[in-house]
């Protein structure tokens, strides 16, 4: 789980300890994950939980990850690829430090664990990539993570494609607004009305509502779901803006 620190990763790796998986949360920051894992410990006495400290932006801090926790539990049923960065900025100030840190991280870090995690997996086994609804549309200032979020999304589809015959499956699952510390910048400063604007549900979701669906990808859903998208955004990307 990369990214279980905080957020939509957190809540997920909760999830799955809740449903009795052994979950292995990495991302930079030791605090933060030493953190998350007494939080989930605390609510779920039971889970196991681990972290490894992993630099996903580094093009060896994939593979190192996955090989470090393959050669600690022996085998890797699921990934969940959660880990992201966004820094707004105009895209004509764009330098390409501003690209490499956002693209590397949600596009490139996701996409070559993915493929380490691969080579580990068995028949049975599934990848989830969290992307965005910014994969089929856009935000001002966030060029760089919409482009890393759609690409995200086209790997995740190229790749479900070319594990078929492995018996691995890979879906994506795409949340619109999110109540996490990082949105809540923007989301504590809207109203009921624009809120009633964003979507049907006139409200953002909640991160355990992304992880819900993340655990059936990953549990339940049919060895014939691959290579899929499942958009949970209160219906914002199916509604037409109201003036």
């Amino acid at each position: 789980m990369t990214g279980g620190g905080t957020g939509i990763g957190y809540a997920c790796a909760r999830a799955l300890a809740a449903e009795h998986f052994t979950v292995v949360i990495a991302g930079r920051r030791e605090a933060v994950l030493q953190d998350a894992i007494t939080r989930i410990q605390h609510e779920l006495p039971a889970a196991d939980v681990a972290a490894i400290a992993a630099d996903l932006g580094t093009a060896e801090g994939p593979a190192d990850l996955v090989e470090a926790v393959a050669e600690q539990y022996g085998r890797i049923d699921v990934l969940v690829n959660a880990a992201g960065t966004c820094s707004p900025v105009p895209t004509a100030e764009m330098t390409a430090a501003t690209w490499d840190r956002i693209v590397n991280v949600a596009m490139r870090g996701a996409a070559l664990c993915s493929v380490a995690a691969a080579r580990r997996m068995s028949p049975g086994s599934r990848i989830v990539m969290i992307t965005s609804i910014d994969e089929v549309q856009s935000e001002p200032n966030v060029a760089h993570y919409c482009a890393a979020k759609a690409g995200l999304g086209a790997f995740a589809r190229s790749f479900a494609v070319d594990l078929s015959g492995l018996g691995i499956s890979v879906n994506s699952v795409a949340p619109g607004w999110i109540r996490t510390d990082a949105a809540s910048v923007r989301l504590d400063r809207a109203t009921e009305e624009s809120m009633a604007r964003l979507n049907p549900l006139a409200r953002a979701g909640r991160p355990d509502e992304i992880a819900s669906v993340v655990t059936y990808l990953a549990t339940f859903a049919p060895a014939y779901l691959t290579g899929s998208t499942i958009t949970v955004d209160g219906g914002q990307t199916v509604m037409a803006a109201m003036p």
